[in-house]
């Protein structure tokens, strides 16, 4: 399977609440009115959390670790992925480190429909 690009397409929440075809009109209504209550999450962006901060307390001794290249991806591949941590890092998400003691290789897995 072929990993395919990211979609970040913006939904319509009266028509996300509308394709939903095993609901009566009526629970469509409900639905719709639900989903436009919350409609920030049909907008396709993705926010940063800032209800409170979180730390990480390390075990005394601890020592650093640093993993590289331990996924192994098909160079047919690397250009979506590439494009989607490009994606990431423009948007904040993820922030590109030169140098440090601590790192993991980033990890994305296409979806059952090989997107990202």
């Amino acid at each position: 399977m072929t990993v395919k690009d990211a979609v970040y397409d913006v939904h319509h929440p009266i028509k996300v609440a509308a394709q939903q075809i095993h609901l009566s009109e009526a629970q469509c209504k409900q639905l719709a009115a639900v989903f436009s209550k919350y409609s920030v999450l049909f907008s396709s962006c993705i926010g940063c959390y800032t209800k409170r901060k979180f730390h990480i307390k390390l075990i005394p001794g601890t020592i650093p670790y640093h993993g590289k290249h331990l996924y192994h991806i098909s160079q047919h591949d690397v250009p979506a992925y590439k494009k989607e941590m490009l994606h990431q890092e423009s948007i904040g998400i993820l922030e590109q480190v030169w140098e440090t003691v601590w790192g993991l290789p980033s990890l994305v897995r296409p979806k059952k429909d090989g997107m990202i």
